[in-house]
């Protein structure tokens, strides 16, 4: 019997903290991915990228920001010269 203890006590103590570590790890990733950009449109000039825009007005996580420039550019990262491209201005893992 004192061993059926020992494994239900060694799996409780697993379990717990595979939680805790998950939970941990998903805090940590949510604040890794934060961005805030300044403005709200850049009119695209010769030789700009998506990355060089987020680059130029956004601190952070730059991929995270690139990701949400896409997405509110119409899911390409191809832009015309001239072309208004919408900036956003935060950004977290859970938007």
């Amino acid at each position: 019997m004192t061993g059926l203890i020992r494994i239900a006590v060694t799996t409780a103590a697993a379990a717990i903290f595979m939680v805790l570590a998950i939970g941990f790890f998903g805090w940590s990733n949510e604040r890794h991915s934060r961005f805030t950009c300044e403005g709200e449109t850049h009119v695209a000039q010769p030789f700009d990228t998506i990355w060089d825009i987020a680059r130029t007005r956004c601190e952070g996580n730059l991929e995270n920001a690139v990701y949400h420039f896409v997405q509110l550019n119409g899911g390409t990262a191809s832009i015309q010269i001239g072309q208004e491209i919408r900036v956003p201005s935060t950004g977290n893992a859970d938007e």
